[in-house]
């Protein structure tokens, strides 16, 4: 007999025990029979050392319909990004754009697979769907919530729509659609350069927006001026590329020399693999 997966998710152990649920979704046989649980568990202790540990549990029956439960006659919320969840319908992305989807749904996601057609798919245009099953999994503790990651390849320039579709545990479908146009590479441009939160006392990010999203990093320098033109702080790092934005830039006063209050001028050069190069400049304050 092959064995059916009704159910995979994770949960945390406490004290050694753990406790979960999940709905059963209603295509599924409900005659009575023998069932199993599966395990697997790990524990980490720091960054050096960690401890596993599997099992499985045969004695019990499952099976039967429970006449009590609510009925859901809504179908599942899904959110559809690409790159990063930054995203929003009608952006541009790069050739090789991650899909991320987050659902939920009162009953859960059905990824039981039963053949029925009541899968997670993903459909580009007209081109047969990306059958998401296997990439879906849902979030630790609530079996409602999840989360499915898809990476694309080799897309046209252009715009494009993608298409995903769910089901809930009551057979109820969600599609959503979004559109998003993959762009050629150009030359070197930066945009959207802020400092946030500004003013600020003693933290503050960087951030820019860009047009190499093919990129995996840019290297950036910064440069920090105070009133009178003294540089008064220089650090060079190649920051993470996410999508058409970046993995934000820390700013530390306690770091940087900026310990009074008053007006200065940060300067960046950003700079792409290829070599080439772009400077923008803009204003802080710190309030102390």
């Amino acid at each position: 007999m092959i064995d059916l997966v009704i159910f995979k998710g994770k949960v945390n152990a406490i004290g050694g025990k753990l406790e979960f649920s999940f709905v059963v979704p209603t295509g599924i046989n409900s005659l009575y029979d023998h069932g199993k649980i599966s395990y697997y568990a790990t524990k980490i202790d720091g960054e050096a050392s960690s401890y596993d540990a599997n099992g499985g549990f045969l004695d019990f029956v499952i099976g039967g319909v429970d006449e009590t439960i609510d009925e859901d006659i809504t179908g599942p919320n899904i959110d559809v990004f690409l790159e990063n969840e930054l995203f929003t319908s009608g952006d541009a992305t790069s050739t090789k754009p991650l899909l991320i989807v987050n659902f939920y749904d009162e009953s859960g996601i059905n990824n039981v697979q039963l053949g029925l057609g009541r899968d997670i798919t993903a459909k580009l245009n007209n081109n047969p769907s990306y059958l998401l099953n296997d990439y879906y999994h849902s979030d630790p503790n609530d079996f409602r919530k999840g989360r499915a990651e898809y990476q694309l390849s080799s897309l046209e320039y252009g715009l494009h729509e993608m298409k995903v579709k769910a089901w809930d545990m009551f057979d109820n479908p969600t599609e959503k659609s979004v559109s998003f146009v993959v762009i050629a590479p150009e030359g070197l441009k930066v945009y959207g350069l802020q400092a946030m939160p500004n003013p600020f006392s003693e933290f503050s990010q960087i951030v820019f927006e860009h047009n190499q999203s093919e990129e995996s990093t840019l290297f950036v320098s910064i440069d920090i001026f105070d009133i009178r033109g003294k540089n008064i702080y220089h650090d060079d790092q190649d920051v993470l590329v996410l999508g058409n934005s970046i993995e934000p830039i820390e700013l530390n006063t306690g770091n940087m020399n900026l310990n009074n209050s008053g007006l200065y001028t940060f300067l960046i050069n950003v700079k792409n693999k290829q070599g080439q190069l772009i400077q923008q400049k803009q204003k802080i304050i710190v309030v102390k």
